[in-house]
C-alpha cells in the first residue's frame, strides 16, 4: 500500500477491535463492591457540587473530582448505572489505544508490526489489568493515563490555541482526581524541553502556575495532608504486610520505606518485579519453581527493557543534529517513569504505575520498529539469526501475555458474582447502612444487574492457563 494513511487506518482498526474483544470480557464484570458500589451508596442522597466541595477536606488526599462525576453520571442514567459507568470504561480504553497510534505514528508496514507488539506490552504489561478489571465506578487510573497521553498527543503537533486551552483542562481535571494527575503537568513540561512545540510556552507556565496553585490550595488552604504509612497495605522483601505491621516495623524510619518504594516501582517497570512490593520471583528461588506466568512476567519486561536501552544508545549519536520525534517518545520513557514512581512512595500498587506503562508500550514501539528495520537483520549471518530469534521468542511471550489478561478478567467477573451473592453479609461488616429510599435503590439495581443481567463469558477448557496466565493481575 502506498502513502501513510491505509496502515493509519489499519492502526485505528487496532484499536477498535483489541477494544472490542477485551471490551466484551471488561462488560461481563459487575461494578465491584469496594470502591465501586459503596462509592455509589454513598453519593445517592447529595448533590455533585455537595460533594465536591465535601471532599475538600479529606485527610491525606484532595480529590473533589474523583466523586462529582459518580452522582453526575447517576442522574444522566435514569437508573441504567450498568450500562452507562461500562460503556465509559471502553470508551477510556478506545481513547487511549488511539491516542497511542496517533502519537507514535503508524504509517508503513513495520510501523504496524511495532504497534501491535506496542499494544501487547500496553494490554498485557504488569501495571494495565488494573486500569481494565477495576471500575471504582469509573476507573481513575485509566482516565489519568489518558489524560497524560492526550497532552502528549497534543504537544507533538501544531501548535493551536484550542489545544492550549484543552491540555489546561485536562490537567486541571486530572489533579483534582488523583495526585499521580501531576503526570500531566510533567509531560507537558518534558514535552516542552524536548522541543515540542504543540502545546505553547504560555500553556505550559499557565499550567505550571497551577500546580503552584494546587500545592497552596491542598497544603496551605485546608491543610490536607499527605497518605502515612498506615493508609494501605503493601509488601517488603518477600512478604506482604498489612497497615499495622508496616507502621511497627517503619514508624520510626518511614524514609526507609519510601525508598524502597520508590525503587521498586521503577524495578517493576525495568524487569516486572517486585509485584506490590513482594519480590515473588526472587523468593521462588527458594520455596521452589517458578510458575511459567512469573517467568513471562520477567523476561518480558526485561525483554523489553533491553529493546529500548538498545535503541536508545543506536540513537544517541543522532541527537547532535536535533531529535526526531520517534527520538522524543523514547525520552518520555525516563521521565514519565522516574517521575510515575514518585507517587509510590506510601504504597507499591501495580495500577499506580499505568501511567509510566503507556510511556513503556510507546517507547517499545520505537525500540521494536528500528529492530525491525535494521539492515543488520536481513544479512543472514549468524548475529542476525540470533537477533531475529530473539525478537520472534519476546513477541511470542507478550501475544502469551496479551491472550492472558482476557482470562484474568474474565475470572475477574465471577469473583465480582460471588462478592453479590454475599451483598447484605458485606454492607453489614463494613457497616454501611441502606438508611434512604435512593441508597437502596441504588444497591438494588447494581445487585440485580450483578446477578441476573450477563452471565459469565465463555472460556475454552485449558488446563494449562493457571500456570501460563498471571491470575494475580
Amino acid at each position: 500500500m502506498s502513502g501513510p494513511r491505509p496502515w493509519k487506518a489499519l492502526a485505528i482498526a487496532v484499536a477498535v477491535l483489541v477494544t472490542a474483544t477485551l471490551g466484551y470480557f471488561m462488560t461481563r464484570i459487575p461494578i465491584q463492591l469496594t470502591d465501586g458500589a459503596s462509592n455509589m451508596i454513598s453519593v445517592a442522597d447529595v448533590s455533585a457540587w455537595q460533594v465536591f466541595v465535601g471532599k475538600m477536606t479529606n485527610e491525606g488526599f484532595f480529590r473533589p473530582l474523583m466523586w462529582p462525576p459518580y452522582r453526575l453520571v447517576m442522574d444522566w442514567s435514569g437508573g441504567a448505572y450498568f450500562v452507562w459507568f461500562k460503556a465509559i470504561h471502553v470508551a477510556q480504553l478506545l481513547g487511549l489505544l488511539l491516542l497511542l497510534a496517533r502519537w507514535v505514528r503508524v504509517e508503513t508496514g513495520t510501523d504496524l508490526a511495532a504497534f501491535l507488539f506496542a499494544v501487547a506490552v500496553l494490554v498485557g504489561g504488569n501495571t494495565f489489568p488494573g486500569a481494565i478489571r477495576e471500575a471504582f465506578p469509573i476507573n481513575h487510573f485509566l482516565a489519568m493515563a489518558v489524560c497524560t497521553l492526550w497532552v502528549a498527543v497534543l504537544a507533538a503537533g501544531r501548535p493551536r490555541l484550542g489545544k492550549d486551552v484543552l491540555a489546561v483542562l485536562l490537567f486541571a481535571y486530572a489533579v483534582l482526581t488523583l495526585e499521580s494527575g501531576l503526570l500531566v503537568w510533567v509531560a507537558a513540561v518534558t514535552a516542552w524541553v524536548l522541543g515540542w512545540r504543540g502545546i505553547s510556552r504560555g500553556a505550559v507556565i499557565t499550567i505550571t502556575a497551577g500546580v503552584a496553585a494546587y500545592l497552596v490550595v491542598r497544603f496551605g488552604w485546608f491543610h490536607t495532608g499527605t497518605p502515612d504509612l498506615v493508609e494501605r497495605a503493601s509488601g517488603f522483601g518477600f512478604a506482604p504486610m498489612d497497615a499495622a505491621d508496616i507502621q511497627r516495623r517503619f514508624g520510626g524510619r518511614p524514609l526507609v520505606f519510601y525508598a524502597y518504594n520508590v525503587s521498586g516501582a521503577l524495578l517493576a517497570l525495568l524487569v516486572g518485579e517486585p509485584r506490590g512490593g513482594v519480590y515473588r520471583f526472587v523468593r521462588g528461588f527458594e520455596v521452589g519453581p517458578h510458575e511459567p506466568w512469573m517467568q513471562l512476567n520477567v523476561a518480558c519486561a526485561t525483554g523489553v527493557t533491553l529493546l529500548v536501552a538498545i535503541s536508545l544508545w543506536r540513537r544517541r549519536r543522532g541527537w547532535t543534529h536535533g531529535l526526531t520525534h520517534h527520538d522524543r517518545v523514547l525520552l518520555m520513557l525516563p521521565v514519565m517513569a522516574a517521575a510515575n514512581a514518585a507517587f509510590c512512595y506510601a504504597y507499591l500498587k501495580d495500577v499506580v504505575l499505568s501511567v509510566a506503562g503507556v510511556f513503556v508500550a510507546a517507547a517499545a514501539y520505537v525500540a521494536m520498529r528500528d529492530a525491525l528495520a535494521a539492515p543488520w537483520l536481513r544479512r543472514g549471518r549468524a548475529a542476525s539469526v540470533v537477533a531475529t530469534a530473539a525478537l520472534t521468542m519476546l513477541t511470542a511471550a507478550w501475544a502469551i501475555k496479551f491472550i492472558g489478561i482476557h482470562y484474568s478478567v474474565r475470572k475477574e467477573s465471577v469473583s465480582v458474582r460471588k462478592e453479590w451473592a454475599q451483598v447484605d453479609q458485606w454492607l453489614a461488616r463494613q457497616e454501611i447502612v441502606l438508611d434512604t429510599p435512593a441508597k437502596r435503590a441504588v444497591k438494588n439495581a447494581l445487585e440485580t444487574d450483578a446477578l441476573t443481567r450477563l452471565p459469565v463469558p465463555p472460556w475454552p477448557r485449558l488446563p494449562w492457563s493457571p500456570g501460563w496466565f498471571d491470575e494475580t493481575q
